[in-house]
């Protein structure tokens, strides 16, 4: 499988150049616009992945969905944003992308990487509504150090107080409702 990697997380380019070295992927690292179009141009590439918050990212992401609307793709970016700027509903349409959210889960990655045709993209109408949100808390609470979310009893638990203004910050910024249960934990109201 060729792979066309387009981001600067030290992490995440670490794994694929350790994967590179395993199965039967072959993967190019790219570091700007002119480097991704002429490996994409000039390679058969299976599967892009690409951070598309990054300046080169976006515009190399738009040129291979103009270039291959049907062009396998992860797009990857910490914000609660779809990739497409005419939104989900137009990119489940017209391209073939599937959206994670930083940080990401290596093994939903990789996973994702071996079935990318039979996955659909768990964020697809979620960014836009409290309850879309809520539904996929379990992939935002990781963003905060130390936080975890229990999705039977929605509750957010931190294993400090150190960063519970920086949760109710977010869930404030969303409007979405909820209770301090102790210094470590929110409890989400059920009623949106």
């Amino acid at each position: 499988m060729n792979i066309l990697f387009l981001d600067n997380d030290k992490e995440l380019t670490a794994l694929f150049k350790h994967l590179d070295t395993m199965e039967d992927w072959n993967i190019s690292f790219c570091k700007n616009f002119e480097e991704s179009c002429n490996i994409y141009d000039t390679q058969s590439i299976d599967i892009v992945i690409i951070d598309f918050i990054l300046d080169f990212g976006k515009e190399t992401l738009e040129y291979i969905v103009n270039k291959n609307p049907k062009q396998k793709v992860i797009t990857m970016g910490d914000i609660l944003e779809c990739s497409e700027p005419k939104g989900c509903e137009y990119c489940k349409i017209h391209y073939n992308k599937i959206r994670l959210l930083k940080p990401v889960d290596t093994t939903q990655l990789i996973k994702l990487l071996k079935n990318f045709d039979n996955s659909t993209c768990k964020f697809y109408n979620n960014f836009e509504s409290k309850a879309g949100l809520i539904k996929i808390m379990e992939d935002i609470v990781p963003r905060f150090t130390g936080a975890s979310y229990n999705k039977e009893d929605r509750t957010i638990t931190l294993n400090s107080d150190n960063y519970i203004i920086d949760v109710m910050q977010f869930l404030n910024k969303y409007k979405i409702n909820f209770e301090v249960i102790n210094d470590t934990t929110l409890q989400l109201q059920r009623q949106q």
